[in-house]
């Protein structure tokens, strides 16, 4: 045998043991991974979830306030920045706003929500998802509180309806009439 068949010899003794070792770590691995339970992305773990669950819908003092603010939040991180928001301010006004929170996860806050005319997610403040708001420039404008913020309504425009609405009840106004829980 010449040299250069010697050389060919090893390199493809050597290409055919590395076909073999790829080939079972390959059937190895797959058969690992059917039998390996599929991590969840974070993204779809609801922030909710992550903390630890009431037993009953989350509520902050002053249930005899002008204003009532209920909410059913959905599952989702989405809600976060506004339940915050919500969060500050009830403990900001604590005698002039009632928060209660309940989520879309229970099927008793459903049925709640269903009594009070919400089909999906939103905010109501005195049993209304509509509020009328001044803007910075003067414009009347009525926001719909559905869903999370973001299309329709922003988180700024969250916090100056709540605070007109609660500017309102302090000069008397009442700020609306409190929806009956």
């Amino acid at each position: 045998m010449t040299r250069s068949m010697k050389i060919f010899l090893g390199i493809a003794g050597l290409l055919a043991a590395v076909a073999i070792v790829s080939y079972l770590t390959q059937g190895e691995e797959l058969r690992l991974a059917m039998h390996r339970p599929v991590p969840r992305s974070p993204r779809r773990v609801p922030a909710v979830e992550q903390t630890a669950k009431p037993k009953q819908a989350e509520a902050l003092e002053g249930k005899g306030a002008a204003v009532q603010v209920w909410v059913l939040r959905a599952p989702a991180t989405c809600w976060d920045e506004a339940v915050a928001l919500l969060r500050e301010m009830g403990k900001k006004y604590p005698q002039q706003m009632y928060l209660e929170i309940h989520t879309m996860t229970k099927p008793e806050d459903r049925e709640a929500a269903a009594k009070r005319g919400m089909e999906c997610a939103g905010i109501q403040i005195n049993g209304r998802s509509t509020v009328g708001v001044t803007m910075p420039d003067g414009t009347q404008r009525t926001l719909t509180l559905i869903k999370s913020p973001g299309y329709e309504y922003s988180l700024e425009d969250l916090r100056m309806a709540l605070e007109q609405v609660l500017e309102k009840a302090r000069k008397g106004g009442g700020g609306g009439k409190p929806a009956p829980s």
